[in-house]
């Protein structure tokens, strides 16, 4: 069996539920870091919110292809999606070895997934159920240092720990930020597990 391959992963949404689209899907290959991102028309107009718009700064006319440069920059998900996948399979894993790493990843999956889905190519979908939540990393990294911020929202928590700040709610930036925060939590987990001189114990069990 072949080592786990990790993507840290980011989208950006007309809707906060899967009603809505992916507009903005961004992939950082944590084996070779190399990072793909890549711009969508929203298929669905009915769905869009302007709360979610207002968040991550796109444009209705240009998602909607009512200019110019919207036209050029998103393009349609059925040329879109086989890019992702050809890219994707290049790992040369089976899409059980491949994690999705995410700041709350579960929307990023639930919305992805969704995409396959809409287009109907749910059985090339590149990833299978494993799932790595940096938040969830962030609340554990306080829990073992007897802390609680209780803010744990990615920008909160990248000024706090001092990673280079880039530019929110851009699947890009995010994403990038994402892999420093997981960088960091690594770094920290590991050298907790090697300098421990008493054997780590976590819920009553030692851990050798």
């Amino acid at each position: 069996m072949g080592k786990l391959s990790l993507y840290i992963v980011d989208t950006e949404t007309t809707n906060f539920s899967t009603e809505g689209d992916v507009i903005e899907a961004s992939f950082y290959r944590l084996e070779d870091g190399e990072q793909r991102t890549w711009f969508l028309k929203a298929m669905n107009p009915e769905a869009i919110t302007q709360e979610a718009l207002d968040v991550n700064g796109h444009k209705l006319e240009d998602i909607t292809w009512q200019t110019k440069e919207g036209k050029e920059k998103y393009r349609l998900p059925k040329e879109v999606l086989p890019e992702i996948e050809n890219w994707i399979y290049d790992d040369n894993r089976s899409k059980l070895d491949r994690v999705m790493v995410g700041h709350n990843v579960e929307f990023d999956y639930r919305h992805l997934l969704a995409l396959w889905e809409k287009s109907n190519c749910q059985d090339t979908f590149p990833f299978g159920f494993n799932t790595i939540d940096t938040k969830v990393l962030a609340l554990f990294f306080d829990w073992v240092q007897n802390d609680n911020s209780r803010r744990y929202n990615l920008s909160n928590i990248v000024k706090r720990l001092k990673i280079m700040k880039r530019k929110f709610h851009t699947a890009e930036g995010d994403v990038l930020m994402t892999v420093d925060l997981l960088n960091y939590m690594y770094k920290f987990f590991s050298e907790l597990i090697e300098n421990s001189k008493e054997p780590l114990v976590l819920f009553g069990e030692e851990i050798e």
